[in-house]
This record gives C-alpha cells, structure tokens and sequence, in this order.
C-alpha cells in the first residue's frame, strides 16, 4: 500500500510547502482507492531498528577478562623458551627435580609432548609449589613464596609468559542463565466476550467495529493508531509458567561489535 501512495513534490514556485504536497497526496491515493471518506490514513513513524521484547532483563557487571581483548597481539613462545628452573639467592632447582616431588600428571602418555614442559612451568610459577620447591632451596616457605610471587626475569633461565602470571581468583562471569516467567493473559474485554476481531497485540489497517456483549469492561483501548493496556486491566486468572537456560558470555559483545 505504501508503495502505491502518490508523493508529491512541494511546487518550484514555493505557494506549496512540503506539508501540504504530502496531504494531497494522500487525498488523493484516498480517493483513488475509493476509501470510505469517514477513515484517515495517519502518519506513524517507523519503528526502531531495534526493540526489545518484554520481559527485558539486564545484567551489569560482567566484564570480559583482558586476555579476550582480540586486538591484542600474544607473544608466542618457542619450546626452546619454557621455563626449565628456579634460582634465588645463588640456590637453584631444576624444574625435573621439582617435579619429581609432585604427584604424577595423569594420562601422561595421552597428552602432547609439550605438556609436560608446561606443567613443569607451571610448578616453578605457582607460588603455591613454594612447599615442595624450598627444602630443595634450603630457604623457608614464606621467604620463597614471596619470591616466586614476583616473577623476576632473573630468578628464570628463560622467557616468561605474557601473562597470567598474577594471583587468580574466580571472576563473576556466569555462562548461564536460569530464568522463570509468569504469564497472564489479560483478554481484550473482562465480562464481557472476547472480540475475535481485535488482537491486543496487533494494530488493524483501520479499525472495525464488532459488538460485543453488554455489561464487559474494555482491557485494551485503541488509541486511533495502536492498542493500549488499560491501567485497571483484569487477566484471567490463568498462570501460565515459562522457564529456560539461556547463555551467557562476553564474547557477544565481540559478535555484535563484527557484525554492526
């Protein structure tokens, strides 16, 4: 229909302004398409390019951790470059003696040949291993611990990882979300019965009049454009339960940011 409607351009000679070329113009698509004279076509802005639908549910404090930023570049480091002992003080420890204090890496024979290497990195980074690592340094747990802690380039034959290197603690970022809705359907009349001709949740092109029994109190009024929900509405009474998992992560806002 839209497309159909005459546009008329406002005349050079500026008796006719913008306004007033648009109303003739729809006069006169009106009259072409012999619409009852008692309807007016209205002008209703477009709708947003987005909308929520309702419940809409907002969630604040989920920040995605540094290393998902994808416009950072990663050091790689080379296996020749891993981590392969500990020295402080003059005192040091390989990180094969290290590991030989540890309970054994299960499924040894399964996992890459470069795991155990990180593994064993990551007994002389972890300042929890301080216990295992410092009756073989002759230094006090506390002290080492401590030493570890501060991750010195040289207490470490070799390059250190990029990252990850500070104490970690379980951020709040959950992957899920539990959620729970109650529905009522609220009809369009309360008393009275239900129009069939008029959805509460849809505008008509022009709005019909259907009688309906005396004595039913209106929930939804139409506006000359749209339905509104009366404030003193009644439902039916009838719950209806909606539940689900939805999930959740910060790489959303990395595929809405691709895809704008």
């Amino acid at each position: 229909m839209r497309r159909n409607c005459p546009r008329p351009l406002p005349d050079g000679n500026g008796e006719e302004g913008g306004q007033a070329a648009f109303l003739r113009g729809i006069e006169a698509f009106a009259q072409k398409s012999s619409i009852d004279p008692d309807k007016q076509l209205k002008a209703v802005a477009k709708a947003r390019y987005w909308q929520g639908t309702d419940p809409v549910v907002a969630i604040a404090g989920v920040q995605p951790a540094k290393e998902a930023d994808p416009g950072v570049n990663l050091r790689v480091r080379l296996g020749s470059q891993l981590i392969r002992g500990l020295c402080v003080d003059g005192k040091s420890v390989e990180a094969a003696r290290l590991v030989e204090t540890m309970p054994p890496l299960p499924n040894r024979e399964a996992l890459p040949g470069a795991a155990a290497d990180l593994f064993a990195e990551f007994l002389l980074l972890d300042p929890e291993s301080a216990q295992f690592a410092a009756p073989l340094l002759g230094l006090p747990v506390e002290v080492l611990k401590e030493r570890i802690a501060r991750h010195n380039d040289g207490d470490y034959p070799g390059v250190l990882p990029q990252k990850g290197l500070e104490q970690w603690s379980q951020p709040w970022s959950p992957i899920f979300m539990e959620w729970r809705v109650r529905y009522v359907h609220v009809p369009h009349e309360a008393g009275g019965k239900k129009n069939p001709f008029q959805h509460p949740l849809v505008s008509p092109v022009s709005h019909v009049h259907v009688p309906h029994e005396a004595g039913g109190k209106k929930n939804w009024l139409f506006d000359g454009i749209d339905y509104i929900l009366d404030d003193n509405a009644a439902g039916d009474g009838n719950i209806v339960q909606f539940g689900g998992v939805s999930p959740l992560s910060t790489h959303i806002r990395q595929t809405f940011k691709e895809r704008l």
